[in-house]
């Protein structure tokens, strides 16, 4: 298998996987109704997100022509929005991509976009956390 159809191997994947968790959502809110789906789903498929964005980092660093002759820059970029699809609050996918964007494409205003956006999922989430340590604050005084 060549590094291109690993990376498309890759995104489409994160595709399916990412529609399967916006269509289990949305068809069933109940939990329990859920579980079975992602058992099944499971089942499935043994794709590890943490995997993709290993060997994208990876690419990005070979200098070894057989390694990159095998895929399209625009792969790697169809790769990384298929990651941030699947993880939208993974901050290492928000890193990862921007450097591609800024170091490899020369994009500046990609980058800057995907860093305001890695940014201000990182707001949501600290919030959320201060938001919890004030519920507990308050329960335990």
């Amino acid at each position: 298998m060549t590094i291109k159809e690993t990376i498309n191997n890759y995104t489409q994947h994160n595709l399916e996987n990412a529609d399967f968790l916006e269509r289990s959502a949305r068809e069933n809110a109940d939990p329990d109704k859920r579980i079975p789906l992602f058992k099944e789903k499971l089942k499935q498929t043994q794709f590890n997100p943490a995997l993709a964005l290993d060997f994208a980092s990876l690419l990005q660093l070979s200098d070894d022509s057989t390694n990159y002759d095998q895929y399209d820059l625009d792969d790697m970029r169809k790769l990384f929005d298929s990651l941030v699809l699947l993880q939208p609050y993974n901050l290492d996918v928000y890193v990862e991509y921007a450097h591609f964007e800024w170091s490899v494409m020369n994009n500046k205003n990609k980058a800057e976009e995907l860093i305001a956006i890695g940014v201000a999922k990182a707001n949501e989430k600290v919030e959320a956390l201060n938001e919890l340590q004030q519920s507990i604050n308050t329960y335990l005084n």
